[in-house]
């Protein structure tokens, strides 16, 4: 049985990911490698054939994967004590996004935990997930810089709040019941943050 791929937010997509990326980098530097090797095979080893072109070619997906490996490679997932937490204080309240790589065209940006709920949005960015104290405030200011532009372009009136400790992100969540109403308008805006994570 074909095992399903981890959608995005979810807890094993941000190892999937990295594994994913690093095989598809394995995958197409050895189909570029044979492709060239037979093209120098049939072509009395003349590297100028139409196989050495599309062996160059497929440097384009391995360049891309490569960045994208790169981007996301230095973050490091949050404890599982802390999810723990973090699910247990919004459950039945409403939705837990876990590991988040935004990209603008400036900078990445990583969110450790993001907590959706109705007209109330917080996220906890795990102290050292990456390198750097300064770092780690100048990526909290631009996530929630990044965030806000992104949820008032989608004509929603709510703001990211983003908290590196684990007890003030548990304990700014409302105590707000959760229903099917509230789910549907939170899987939407879940859908439409999917598009700048990497």
């Amino acid at each position: 049985m074909k095992k399903e791929k981890p959608e995005k937010f979810s807890k094993e997509y941000f190892s999937y990911r990295k594994r994913n990326l690093l095989l598809n980098m394995l995958i197409n530097f050895a189909v570029a490698m044979g492709i060239f090797i037979l093209g120098l095979a049939l072509n009395k080893w003349q590297a100028r054939n139409i196989f050495t072109v599309v062996a160059i070619l497929f440097v384009l997906p391995i360049a891309r994967s490569f960045t994208v490996l790169i981007t996301i490679l230095p973050y490091k997932p949050v404890s599982k004590e802390d999810v723990e937490k973090a699910e247990q204080a919004i459950a039945g309240k409403g939705m837990l996004l876990y590991e988040s790589v935004f990209t603008s065209s400036e900078r990445a940006m990583h969110l450790s935990l993001i907590a959706l709920q109705k007209g109330h949005i917080t996220a906890y960015d795990a102290p050292g997930s990456e390198a750097g104290e300064k770092k780690h405030e100048t990526n909290m200011k631009e996530a929630k810089k990044y965030i806000d532009t992104h949820l008032k372009n989608q004509g929603l009136g709510e703001k990211i709040v983003i908290y590196d400790d684990i007890d003030k992100f548990i304990n700014s969540l409302p105590d707000r019941p959760y229903d099917e109403g509230t789910r549907a308008e939170l899987e939407t805006l879940k859908k439409s943050m999917e598009y700048f994570v990497v």
